[in-house]
């Protein structure tokens, strides 16, 4: 599987993000509630707090240095041209990069490079890109020696092709999504990695938070239940509501569900089971998503999981509406190591002919996103 065979614990997790739909692990689970990790500031939460930056969150808990983009090798490319394009990160590069290409294919070129890049996500106008990036100091940093424990979040300017670290320390910032006004981010953390007494790597998470994007101060928004996991948060445009998949691991088995949350009330409702989400329409009336009872097929419904069509007859991943709602853009792993980037539409009049807009070659994609750039 390319880079993250450095890794089994990386790949591990990989499978859970994914949304493959195998033997789960306990791993991520436990700790305790209101320890949020490291982050950019400080900031109260219902179901947690963040620590200063650079700190885990707890009273005496060590410093870690602020990375600067040097220090992740990161380097610009091609500048973003305006108009709708796909961007995607590929883990077989070194450094690893995020390119652009356009919706028909055309015009490939790379956007900018750094160390270990994963998770991404764009503003609405795309003027900012998040993404979680590794630390290749993190053995002397943290004492870690497990591959790509450490996942910061940084944003990256498009108009200016500089990066900047947003929150950093002892954490895994996947899942990124911007809220409606570009003034925070949303995430899924692990954090606090250390060995226990057997000599077993664990750590805290995975939970839903939020990082402000102006000083990165962070909230955790779920509280920690051992052996449950929370994952592909997607807000409402007031932030009054966020959908996101919960996964629930017991038993060596992984029960999958996408969940509506009130960030008002924390009230919550199964809209969805046996399903991993991928995203919500721009218009915020439909999602996409993996049909664990359909083999990880993506399936396009409302939000109360009615109306559901298939709009593809395979498995896909990292799936992305369009900015006008219409089309559906994924991921299609061939093979473990291999996952080519293809179009379908939303309404499922295409479930059996996609258009493949990019074929795998040498690449890893590990993350894609449909953005469209004034």
């Amino acid at each position: 599987m390319g880079a993250l065979l450095r890794g089994l614990a990386s790949l591990a997790w990989a499978a859970l993000l994914c949304g493959c739909d195998g033997g789960g692990s306990s791993a991520g689970s436990g700790g305790a509630a209101g320890a949020a990790g490291a982050g950019g500031g400080a900031s109260g939460g219902s179901a947690g707090s963040a620590g200063a930056a650079g700190s885990s969150g707890a009273a005496g808990a060590p410093s870690y240095p602020k990375p600067e983009p040097a220090d992740v090798s990161f380097s610009a490319g091609s500048a973003l041209p305006s108009g709708e394009q796909l961007l995607f990160s590929d883990w077989n590069a070194s450094p690893n990069t995020v390119s652009r290409i356009g919706v028909d294919g055309g015009g490939e070129a790379v956007v900018f490079r750094a160390y270990r890049i994963w998770s991404l996500g764009a503003n609405a106008d795309a003027s900012r890109l998040a993404f979680a990036c590794g630390d290749p100091q993190q053995a002397q940093n943290y004492g870690i020696a497990l591959g790509d424990a450490i996942q910061h979040t940084w944003l990256y300017d498009t108009a200016t092709q500089s990066a900047s670290v947003l929150s950093w320390g002892n954490l895994n910032d996947e899942c990124h999504r911007f809220n409606a006004t570009s003034s925070a981010l949303y995430v899924c953390r692990r954090y606090d990695f250390e060995q226990n007494a057997a000599q077993q790597w664990v750590n805290k998470g995975y939970q839903l938070g939020r990082l402000q994007v102006a000083d990165g101060a962070f909230e955790l928004l779920t509280p920690v239940v051992s052996g449950r996991l929370e994952l592909h948060p997607v807000p409402s445009a007031d932030e009054t509501l966020v959908y996101f998949t919960r996964i629930l691991i017991a038993g060596g088995s992984q029960q999958r569900t996408i969940v509506r949350r009130s960030l008002s009330t924390d009230e919550e409702l199964d809209v969805r089971p046996s399903a991993t989400l991928q995203d919500i329409s721009p218009d915020f009336q439909r999602m996409v998503f993996q049909n664990s009872a359909d083999q990880s097929k993506l399936w396009v419904s409302k939000l109360d999981g009615s109306e559901a069509v298939r709009v593809a007859d395979r498995s896909g991943t990292n799936a992305r509406f369009s900015p006008d709602g219409q089309k559906v853009a994924f991921l299609y792993g061939e093979t473990q190591s291999c996952s080519h980037i293809e179009i379908v539409a939303a309404d499922g009049s295409e479930e059996d002919s996609p258009t493949r807009v990019r074929d795998c070659g040498s690449a890893f994609v590990a993350d894609l996103l449909w953005i469209d750039r004034p």
